[in-house]
């Protein structure tokens, strides 16, 4: 009788043992695949804050190639009601855009002139307000920055102020 006993007890630990087991392995299991999903997770924000990133850059190159264009071709007496322009398309300037890891198309950039300051009736001084829209390297991350440029009316100064007044990011469409 006392063999029958031991037996029991025996398959009683047994069966123990094996839901002890089962139940670690499932908390191991669940475990795995939290941490799994957390890094699944984190590479996706990684990426998109490097695709964001890109956008951004792309916007302040086309930025800085609106200025440039201010600089070198408009003037005050100008019209300059025109649709956004291509980065490079004035100055010539290169981006290189279109495969992995590089904007996916040229940032624009499109500008107005409004008046600065009122001198006297007939003198009116201007700045020019830059939209410039960068891409990252898939066409859904876009980034919308804005800048006011005084360019220096006054060729003949010894030392014409010019250049950025104010920059902002806008609100991403």
């Amino acid at each position: 009788m006392s063999f029958c006993n031991d037996s029991r007890k025996r398959a009683t630990v047994a069966g123990f043992a094996l839901i002890s087991c089962v139940l670690i392995l499932m908390t191991v299991l669940l475990l795995g695949l939290a941490a799994q999903q957390i890094v699944r997770e984190s590479a996706a924000a990684g990426t998109n804050a490097i695709d964001r990133q890109l956008a951004m850059q792309a916007a302040e190159a086309a930025l800085m190639d609106a200025e440039q264009d201010i600089l070198q071709t408009r003037d005050a007496s100008m019209d300059i009601s025109q649709p956004a322009l291509a980065y490079g398309s004035v100055t010539g300037n290169y981006f290189a855009s279109g495969s992995r890891m590089q904007a996916a198309q040229l940032p624009t950039y499109a500008f107005s002139m409004l008046p600065l300051a009122h001198q006297g009736d007939s003198n009116v001084r201007y700045f020019y307000r830059i939209t410039a829209v960068g891409v990252g390297s898939r066409i859904t991350t876009q980034v919308v920055l804005q800048s006011d440029f005084l360019k220096s009316s006054c060729a003949a100064c010894i030392n014409p102020w010019q250049g950025r007044l104010a920059w902002r990011e806008m609100l991403s469409p």
